[in-house]
């Protein structure tokens, strides 16, 4: 019995009280919405806040991940503590959270304007800043209990700002860069050139006169002055395209005066040693496809521990200043399908040659070794033992005792194979991209070439048969089989990507 639930993406029914759900989170766990920035108040106690109000929280440097009741399905863009008990999240519609007790309760504050907030700030443990759409900057002076807008002398969005101590602080946004040295009572805007669209995505004020700003242009860009923006200068990062794309600088955090570390869309994590002057690439977790949202934000810390979150709910760490990183949460990998054997067995797969299997339903899943990095798209399992999983440039993975050992087939293809479907130990079928059907009767030692007529060079699958003579395909063109596969008959125009039947 097939059952086609992407664990990675159900998202659409998911609250903050998981409780309340008739869909659970399994994997990965605590969850797997997108994080948009995570805050360390020590070594040990942290927060990360991200899509649909998710709130998790840490007491122990991120070995274990608990979510909060955030009593909200606002997306939270940050968050930032004022003391070990005391943080204040900040989001959509103007959402400003407040706990007192360390997370175990968020209590939402009255904002005096109804904007997206980007970030907040506290550079001491009464006076905060939040900055947000439409130039908005939020000031409080009593831990977050309310807050009084500021002007800023920008409509412009401000997507950053950090302070130094409660009166100098620095802001950016949609190509500009302000300045403040009287706790926000006036704001100086930088005369300063962006290409059009630029944003500053994450400042530091590192000293009374030093501001170090990261930009998303196309290679990043750092804007930097030591002399309190009397004169500035711009660095280009030289971040390549990731498989052509562009690696968009995302958040940027200073543990001291001289380290710290940018946060990129598509993996990359670079790091300076030199208070911005110069940073080296970290290639570690840059992903081989396309997938954007992987890393969002970041925190660094004085004693070289940084961490950094993003899509799937990832939370990865570094405890030598970045020399290495380690996840802590989350690692999702996109996963492409799944096929249970029984109420409690069962198997996914997905991209970078991912195999999990639980037998226990679901509560924890294990992975297995497939031996390839190659991208698996679908799976099937004929027997409890006996099993299939097709992948990118036509691998075949057969396994006789579920799952423990995986075996190449050869299929003689190159094609990327989306589907596969057997009807016995032995006769089975699997199709994929330019209109490729493969069929075998020999258990995959063998494969043939099968005939289909009125479609040519689509993307097919996946597959399903009701009986060994009734088989259909889904994808770009819709097929059907009356003879087992030995022909195909075009139906209709296709465009499913999934496809199932009760009976012929």
């Amino acid at each position: 019995m097939k059952k086609y639930i992407l664990l990675s993406i159900i998202i659409m029914t998911y609250t903050s009280a998981y409780s309340q759900s008739s869909w659970f989170w399994q994997q990965p766990l605590p969850g797997g919405n997108l994080l948009y920035d995570v805050k360390f108040f020590n070594s040990q106690l942290g927060f990360a806040v991200g899509k649909l109000g998710t709130i998790i929280r840490t007491s122990s440097g991120g070995n274990n991940w608990q979510l909060q009741n955030s009593n909200t399905t606002l997306d939270l863009q940050d968050v930032e503590f004022s003391t070990a008990l005391v943080a204040i999240a900040v989001g959509a519609g103007g959402t400003i959270l407040r706990t007192s007790n360390g997370g175990i309760n968020w209590d939402a504050v009255q904002s005096p304007v109804i904007t997206t907030f980007f970030q907040v700030d506290f550079p001491t443990t009464n006076t905060g800043y939040i900055c947000g759409g439409g130039g908005v900057i939020l000031k409080t002076t009593n831990q977050g209990l309310s807050w009084f807008q500021l002007t800023s002398g920008t409509n412009r969005t401000l997507i950053c700002l950090n302070f130094f101590n409660e009166n100098i602080g620095s802001g950016g946004g949609s190509e500009f860069i302000i300045l403040t040295t009287n706790g926000g009572a006036t704001w100086t805007n930088q005369n300063l050139s962006f290409d059009p669209l630029d944003q500053i995505s994450g400042i530091a004020q590192i000293d009374s006169l030093t501001v170090v700003g990261a930009c998303n242009s196309a290679k990043g860009s750092i804007y930097k002055t030591i002399n309190g923006g009397i004169n500035w200068t711009i660095t280009d990062l030289g971040i390549p395209l990731n498989y052509g794309n562009v690696d968009l600088v995302r958040d940027m955090s200073f543990g001291n005066a001289l380290t710290g570390y940018i946060a990129c869309d598509l993996g990359t994590i670079m790091k300076t040693t030199n208070a911005g002057d110069n940073w080296i690439r970290d290639t570690t977790f840059l992903r081989r496809y396309f997938n954007i949202g992987f890393f969002w934000g970041v925190n660094a810390l004085d004693s070289g521990i940084a961490d950094v979150v993003g899509g799937g709910e990832t939370v990865v760490r570094s405890t030598n200043s970045g020399a290495s990183w380690f996840v802590t949460s989350g690692g999702k990998v996109d996963l492409s399908s799944n096929y249970f054997t029984d109420a409690n067995t069962g198997y996914s797969v997905g991209k970078l040659g991912v195999i999990l299997k639980t037998i226990d339903a679901g509560s924890t899943w294990m992975s297995q070794q497939s031996n390839t990095i190659q991208n698996l798209n679908d799976v099937h399992f004929v027997t409890s033992d006996i099993g299939y999983i097709c992948g990118d440039t036509g691998i075949i993975l057969k396994t006789t005792n579920g799952g423990t050992n995986w075996m190449m087939l050869n299929a003689s293809i190159t094609n990327n194979l989306h589907g596969i479907f057997f009807t016995d130990i032995n006769t089975g079928t699997t199709v994929g991209n330019n209109s490729k059907i493969l069929k075998t009767t020999n258990g995959g030692i063998n494969w043939n070439v099968q005939i289909s007529s009125g479609t040519s060079g689509v993307t097919l699958g996946p597959v399903i048969f009701t009986s060994p003579d009734f088989g259909y395909i889904a994808g770009d063109d819709y097929l059907k089989t009356t003879n087992g596969g030995n022909n195909w008959l075009r139906l209709l125009n296709g465009g499913g990507i999934d496809i199932f039947f009760t009976d012929n």
